[in-house]
């Protein structure tokens, strides 16, 4: 009977240690990059333009962008005057979405915004605790979603619509949920340093959400990790290692706030970092098949202009250029742009976008 007992003992401890190895693994999944391992490393990756866009600057005038997206054969752009504008593929204007006001059918300000499969174009008014959705292909007719939380970003998969930086009544930050029949319900919850600010003031990001080739990544402020969502779920895609502090005061010389964005396409990451000094380069470039990972500044990849926006179309990476910059044409790379751009460039047009593939050297 002893012997009995010591074998079901022996047992059921070899299971519980599979066990724990099980939930260490599953909690360690996702690649690990070590950026200080690669701060003085020469940069192994190279950019190759592959279209320039330029957008129509007669009907429409875009201010400094906060995030574009190309979809249904379209570029939707959205400014810092919170309007929504959209062009053709080719560049062309196409309309504009400019509510602003308090009454049916406006908003106070664009928070953010995103577009569905058959063009509607949905705005978050953070203020207001509220999405509109326009619908396509006037934009006159549209549908208002109010929500039990004030939240400052969105974006749509399939049928969940994500939001990012939720305002609760504990005055608590859950980092991403999902909103559905007006509630929306917390996913991540936010970092410790936000419980710890909740008296106060608290900077948000602007880009938590990154679209990429086969879903959609998240990485919240002050956060080394980025998730891949997956309908309604989420995974640890990588984890970004550094010895400098997570800090929260902007004012810190030397602190790493994890990403401004990121893409993927395919197995390339491409990230743009976001910290308070020059500890590092901008870039964070990662080939998450073979581990190949490189801090790279701009001009290391031939980058012709770089003004801190990327986005993502179908297999390619794509840049927002600001006409003001591409105008001075200062560096070689610019001038080589100007060269095959071929339109005339003036600091009052829009931006030109350029869409880039990364390979490596």
């Amino acid at each position: 009977m002893i012997r009995y007992l010591y074998y079901v003992f022996f047992i059921m401890s070899f299971l519980g240690l599979c066990g724990s190895c099980a939930e260490q693994k599953e909690k360690t999944e996702g690649l690990c990059i070590d950026i200080d391992s690669l701060r003085d490393q020469p940069c192994q990756f190279e950019a190759h333009i592959e279209r320039y866009v330029v957008l129509d600057t007669t009907k429409a005038l875009v201010n400094p962008s906060d995030k574009y997206i190309f979809k249904n054969h379209n570029i939707y752009i959205s400014d810092r005057k919170n309007s929504v504008h959209i062009f053709s593929d080719s560049g062309k204007y196409v309309n504009s979405i400019a509510r602003r006001g308090r009454g049916p059918g406006e908003y106070l300000v664009v928070s953010d915004f995103d577009v569905d499969d058959q063009g509607d174009i949905y705005v978050l008014c953070a203020r207001s605790k509220k999405i509109i959705k326009y619908h396509a292909p006037d934009y006159f007719l549209f549908d208002v979603m109010n929500m039990d939380k004030q939240v400052t970003e969105m974006c749509l998969q399939g049928d969940n619509i994500w939001v990012g930086n939720i305002f609760t009544n504990s005055d608590k930050l859950p980092g991403l949920g999902l909103f559905k029949d007006g509630i929306v319900t917390p996913v991540i919850e936010a970092r410790k340093d936000f419980d710890e600010l909740s008296d106060k003031f608290i900077k948000l990001k602007d880009k938590s959400f990154c679209p990429s080739d086969d879903g959609l990544l998240f990485n919240q402020r002050l956060s080394r990790e980025v998730y891949r969502l997956n309908g309604g779920k989420e995974e640890l895609l990588f984890t970004v290692q550094s010895s400098l502090p997570v800090d929260t005061e902007d004012r810190d010389a030397n602190s790493f706030k994890g990403f401004q964005s990121v893409y993927r396409s395919g197995d390339l990451i491409l990230g743009h970092i976001w910290q308070s000094g020059n500890t590092y380069p901008l870039l964070l470039i990662s080939d998450l098949s073979t581990g190949k990972s490189s801090l790279c500044m701009p001009g290391d990849i031939g980058f012709p202009v770089f003004c801190g926006t990327f986005s993502i179309r179908e297999d390619r990476f794509v840049g927002l250029m600001c006409a003001s910059l591409l105008a001075q044409g200062r560096s070689a790379e610019t001038r080589e742009a100007l060269k095959k751009i071929g339109t005339a460039i003036t600091p009052e047009s829009n931006p030109v976008i350029v869409e880039f593939t990364i390979s490596p050297k």
